[in-house]
């Protein structure tokens, strides 16, 4: 969800000054920073943010900047959002079922779909028992 700087100081908290003091600079400069696209701020103010909220500069822009998700998925290399899956049938297996949920709105990262990678490789996980159980109460 993408947030105004005015909303991500109230969710967090903050004002202005506080940013301004983190980044050694006067309100007034860093009103005029906040004045432009996030696009267009020193990575300083991004810096500044995710010091003082204790998180990192990459969560503060997520929340600052609305980035159209694009899944990216190369058949030649075999990968899903850059991450590469070996044995062609799981990558066939796991580009249907990726293509699908992201038609039903899952935004998938790269990690997520490393995690799917794991979960397939071991049938012991708790959610791969889960749905092995599901499937059999359906029969």
């Amino acid at each position: 969800m993408t947030v105004t700087i005015k909303q991500f100081l109230q969710i967090n908290n903050i004002t202005t000054e506080d940013v301004a003091r983190e980044m050694n600079i006067s309100d007034e400069q860093l009103q005029k920073i906040f004045s432009k696209s996030v696009v267009d701020w020193p990575v300083k103010a991004i810096n500044a943010l995710a010091v003082i909220t204790h998180s990192n500069p990459g969560e503060v822009l997520d929340d600052l900047q609305d980035v159209d998700f694009q899944l990216e998925i190369d058949d030649d290399a075999q990968t899903i959002q850059g991450v590469k899956i070996e044995d062609p049938a799981q990558f066939k297996q796991m580009k249907v079922g990726v293509r699908t949920t992201c038609i039903q709105g899952w935004e998938p990262t790269p990690d997520d779909i490393k995690q799917l990678l794991e979960d397939l490789n071991d049938p012991d996980t708790p959610d791969r028992k889960a749905l092995a159980k599901l499937l059999e109460d359906d029969d």
